[in-house]
């Protein structure tokens, strides 16, 4: 482990400021947008919006430098070398895709903790903030893009779709906007489902495989490799526990629509 420069530093502490301001200026901006009505009768709607406004902006930051990175000629040359070189080499552009994903992590933490999301949010945030950490050494920077970047598309949309449900958004907003509700749901799961549960899989093969063989050659802290091989395990496993409980609340959205139109039929004909 190396001594963290100073320009990494700046840039992890910077980039954890940048989510704060962008949390604070949503909170005042999006209640004088949006009908009044929603953040009078809720307060905790304002720290919502707040926070996932701020969600969607990270993300779009990580797509972006992902998308960069893989552009690169440096960067393409990765896939060319051997293991052992593949997983050591340094791509400045992943390398500050790791520092911003550690300091969005951080700001996760601590909005699951005000926000009570959860043990399982905070095992998630634990673990990806320290993967980002330990790739700034650097440290599989041939898959930063996807694992860091590409795969937060879905983050992104969530995060909206979240803003309509009235436990974990703006409370009425999904009744305000039923359609936008539906539709953000569908995208939502169009991209989660083959980004994390068809393509995360496939790619975390091939992360396998470089650090076993790295692990077989032995120049690499073996306690570095069995926290990524553990942290892959286990956050796999939380995107096909997530995947189930999509289906369950798609379930009960559909029931629930089921309902509601079998309550009106049923009215209309007593009419």
């Amino acid at each position: 482990m190396r001594e963290p420069t100073t320009y990494e530093l700046t840039m992890v502490f910077g980039s954890f400021a940048f989510y704060w301001a962008v949390d604070l200026i949503a909170r005042q901006v999006w209640p004088r947008l949006l009908p009044e009505e929603l953040f009078k009768s809720t307060p905790r709607s304002v720290l919502m919006i707040g926070r996932h406004t701020m969600d969607v902006v990270a993300c779009f930051i990580f797509i972006y430098l992902a998308m960069k990175a893989e552009g690169e000629e440096e960067f393409q040359k990765m896939w060319s070398m051997e293991p052992m070189q593949r997983i050591y080499t340094q791509n400045d552009t992943c390398n500050m895709l790791a520092m911003v994903q550690i300091a969005y992590q951080v700001k996760n933490l601590i909005d699951s903790y005000v926000c009570g999301d959860g043990w399982i949010f905070y095992v998630h945030h634990f673990m990806a903030g320290f993967i980002a950490f330990f790739a700034c050494n650097p440290f599989l920077h041939a898959y930063a893009p996807f694992f860091l970047g590409h795969v937060e598309i879905s983050t992104a949309l969530l995060c909206v779709l979240g803003l309509f449900d009235d436990n974990h958004g703006v409370a009425g907003l999904g009744d305000m906007f039923p359609k936008t509700k539906v539709v953000m749901g569908v995208l939502f799961a169009c991209g989660f489902i083959p980004l994390r549960c068809v393509i995360w899989p496939y790619m975390s093969y091939f992360v396998w495989q470089d650090l076993l063989e790295v692990w077989k050659l032995g120049p690499h802290s073996e306690g570095v490799i069995l926290f990524f091989l553990v942290g892959n395990i286990i956050l796999t496993g939380m995107q096909f526990f997530w995947l189930g409980e999509i289906v369950l609340t798609a379930k009960r959205e559909l029931m629930a629509t089921k309902d509601t139109t079998t309550g009106r039929t049923k009215s209309q004909k007593a009419e």
